[in-house]
């Protein structure tokens, strides 16, 4: 098929100037391509704006570590006890002192417990810290060798992370001192150490998922620039669901699983929905047609067919919001996005 006729399949023919022009209206998303690859730079400076806002956006996000099930007999208990029961404490933090060879006894574990309390109270975040030493009861083993200090830190539970970060600092830095192992256990120490696990695993998750796409797209595409843009695409794709995400769980309760659901999806539809647009682009150019012309087409046909695809997929799971569970409507939520 030459130039000629496969100009007239697509819809266009060729001009006297060289340049190829449409003979039948443009669909929308050919419209919108054709327009964006006409102001490159517009369209580069409003996604940077996008990007800037959903950066912003995305330290208003607001995720449960433990949603309940609406309308269950559980969860009415739960806000039962809490509204009824439950009284306002703030958050502690339990630190294990122990040591195998020295007891509470001796001046080397009292030296020892008498430091460790003391940099405990340096830090703004504690309220109070209490230690066997100033007469507390019921803070030492039978044997001698272990320790309880319970440290009582300011603020409520939302914020207990944040605030025993400092306090398991100075546990970290304590432990293994002179033989003592030093650790703690709390609300807060434990969600910061889940949230830090969870980001652990996503940040390898992620890397291996880009470098296994990446490897895969070179082998189709051949070239580092076609391969590498729809691996960007949905990075962005994730950086921008992030932002929108914040702004939704401000109104109605998110788990925070939907971190895991945003970048699990946006890896891999987003590559795999821009790698049909850049295939198609990349047949129009081997075509002939100019470059405008070959995102316009490209637009008009791949991403028409990406946009009602993502959309239909998008409907699909807006059945899950009808589900009273917090972690359902999460997945939901962050897969349409």
């Amino acid at each position: 098929m030459n130039r000629s006729a496969s100009q007239e399949r697509r819809g266009t023919v060729p001009r006297d100037d060289g340049r190829s022009t449409t003979a039948h209206a443009l669909p929308l998303t050919g419209r919108i391509a054709r327009a964006a690859a006409r102001h490159p730079w517009r369209v580069l400076g409003l996604w940077v704006a996008l990007l800037a806002v959903a950066y912003f956006s995305a330290g208003a996000m607001s995720l449960s570590a433990n949603p309940g099930t609406a309308g269950t007999e559980a969860t009415k208990a739960r806000d039962l006890i809490d509204q009824r029961l439950r009284q306002e404490t703030p958050p502690e933090e339990y630190i294990v002192v122990e040591s195998q060879a020295a007891t509470a006894d001796e001046a080397a574990y009292a030296a020892f417990v008498d430091s460790l309390v003391s940099g405990l109270r340096a830090l703004e975040e504690v309220n109070s810290v209490a230690s066997y030493r100033e007469g507390a009861q019921g803070l030492v083993s039978r044997d001698g060798h272990t320790v309880l200090i319970p440290v009582t830190l300011t603020g409520d539970e939302a914020d207990a992370a944040d605030t025993a970060a400092p306090v398991v600092d100075v546990v970290e830095e304590a432990s293994g001192t002179d033989g003592f192992l030093v650790t703690t256990v709390g609300f807060g120490s434990v969600e910061g150490e889940m949230s830090t696990l969870l980001g652990e695993t996503m940040q390898q998750g992620e890397m291996i998922g880009i470098v296994v796409a990446l490897v895969i797209l070179l082998v189709v595409f051949g070239a580092a620039v076609a391969a590498g843009l729809p691996i960007a695409l949905a990075l962005l794709s994730i950086f921008v669901a992030v932002g929108a995400t914040a702004l939704v769980s401000n109104a109605m309760e998110m788990s925070n699983f939907i971190v895991f659901i945003i970048t699990m999806i946006g890896l891999a539809v987003g590559i795999d929905y821009s790698l049909f647009i850049v295939q198609r682009f990349r047949e129009e150019r081997g075509l002939g047609l100019d470059k405008v012309d070959a995102i316009a087409t490209a637009g008009a046909t791949a991403s028409r067919t990406v946009f009602f695809s993502g959309m239909a997929v998008a409907i699909a799971l807006a059945g899950m919001l009808i589900m009273p569970d917090a972690t359902f409507r999460s997945f939901a939520v962050g897969a349409i996005l």
